[in-house]
């Protein structure tokens, strides 16, 4: 359920258990408020499911084709996830308009300053941003 952090996991038995043992020392329960969201998710009308998803199909296609034609920018196309992890590796090295060199995903040069993206040197190789529609 997007903006809530609550899912849930179906599958063969040893790998339950495996998540069951990783998720256990890294989350907590999610509060009240977000259970009995989930219960009316799971059990409430479906009818507009086809609506949202096309919308978040086609937000998520534009925001790819955008990306995708920013010279240094690839931007695969995800399966699951209405964000987008576009690599700007092949900027890496290169000099922004200000004529700041670009070396780290972090500080981020325009056009990304004023946009809704987060550098995920982190969680991932230095170069990928996350961004939304």
């Amino acid at each position: 359920m997007t903006g809530w952090r609550i899912g849930y996991a179906a599958g063969p038995v040893d790998l339950i258990a495996a998540m069951r043992k990783i998720q256990s020392q890294s989350t907590s329960n999610p509060c009240s408020v977000s259970q009995w969201a989930a219960v009316e998710a799971l059990n409430g009308p479906q009818d507009f499911l086809p609506a949202n998803n096309e919308t978040f199909k086609r937000r998520r296609d534009l925001v790819v084709s955008m990306l995708s034609q920013i010279d240094g920018i690839t931007c695969p196309v995800p399966e699951g996830a209405f964000y987008v992890y576009p690599s700007i590796a092949g900027l890496l090295g290169k000099t922004s308009e200000g004529g700041a060199l670009i070396d780290s995903d972090e500080p981020l040069p325009p056009p990304f300053s004023k946009r809704p993206a987060s550098p995920w040197s982190l969680a991932r190789p230095s170069g990928f941003l996350q961004t939304s529609e």
